[in-house]
């Protein structure tokens, strides 16, 4: 690989998202155990407790880094092409299937997995936009309708 090829792969990586997704992912594994191996009182309580809400904060987190991420990668190279986007999209919403059916559930629900594609989606959206600023803007306020004067 030569300098220039290294320099503009180099250019392409943020460490410092890796940094908040893997806190992400610690703040997750907290959370759930705290949820698992705590008695209620104890999960809910004093430092324990603390430890297991701030472990809460982990998908807040995640949402922060894969939005900072694709805002970056829109920065970069414009948006980024449908295929790649779609392919990531369809395999959350089938781990989001397969999951809720290996927990027993009679039919599919939108989860975690499936909100995560349809941020993603989103996202994409917003971008292909020719003011991805406003459009951003628009969004926020149409949830903001749809959960507090229609929900």
């Amino acid at each position: 690989m030569s300098a220039s090829a290294a320099g503009a792969t180099s250019a392409l990586r943020h460490p410092e998202l890796d940094v908040l997704r893997g806190l992400a992912v610690v703040f997750m594994v907290i959370n759930h155990a705290g949820a698992l191996l705590l008695s209620p009182a104890d999960a809910t309580q004093g430092v324990l407790g603390a430890l297991v809400f701030v472990g809460s904060f982990a998908p807040v987190l995640f949402f922060f880094a894969t939005g900072v991420g694709a805002g970056l990668a829109g920065e970069r190279r414009g948006a980024p092409a449908f295929w790649p986007m779609a392919d990531k999209v369809l395999l959350l919403f089938l781990a989001d299937a397969f999951m809720s059916l290996q927990s027993g559930a009679q039919r599919w629900w939108f989860d975690f997995f499936a909100f995560i594609g349809l941020c993603v989606l989103t996202v994409w959206l917003v971008q292909r936009t020719r003011r991805p600023v406003a459009g951003a803007l628009v969004a926020i306020m149409v949830l903001l309708v749809l959960r507090y004067v229609l929900g």
